[in-house]
């Protein structure tokens, strides 16, 4: 198969594909009334500007290391000869805290399962401290309710046991 920066071609297909997907999912959301097109607009535009980041992102060059690195520190292969970089137990975990999460947004709804999920995950996932963890947490908590209740006038899921 064709190579285009040090990969096959075919490795691009997905977001390319996708790329152009939101492209004609933004023309279709044009359509909509001013109200209507305002959430599909934000989520497809996001998507228009990740998605060709994410191409080059994936090139085989030194700068695509160097974005990989930079977006995604994980990314890097690590120095150790291990060849079990994600033992099960942190796999568990991780299966763990999206549970867990669903669970909160069933139970007590949007805002409050965001902010216990994110400073629970930050503190121990991320290992920062408390400030700085539950910094986190209230800064996206503050943003989701900005962004959706306030901005767009979208109510926010209360979850079951609070929507008396």
């Amino acid at each position: 198969m064709k190579a285009l920066w040090g990969r096959s071609v075919v490795d691009y297909l997905p977001s390319l594909v996708t790329w152009l997907a939101v492209i004609v999912y933004l023309v279709t959301a044009w359509g909509y009334n001013a109200e209507a097109r305002l959430f599909p607009l934000m989520i497809g535009l996001l998507l228009f500007v990740l998605l060709p980041l994410d191409v080059l992102i994936l090139a085989e060059t030194a700068w695509g290391a160097r974005l990989r690195a930079t977006i995604n520190p994980a990314s890097v292969e690590p120095t150790s000869d291990s060849t079990e970089q994600h033992p099960l137990c942190s796999q568990i975990v991780a299966l763990a805290y999206v549970f867990g999460f669903a669970t909160l947004l069933v139970l007590i709804g949007v805002l409050p399962a965001i902010a216990i999920y994110v400073t629970a995950s930050v503190r121990s996932l991320g290992r920062r401290n408390w400030p700085l963890s539950l910094t986190f947490g209230a800064v996206l908590t503050s943003f989701t309710y900005a962004l959706f209740v306030v901005a767009l006038d979208i109510p926010l899921y209360s979850g079951l046991l609070f929507d008396i």
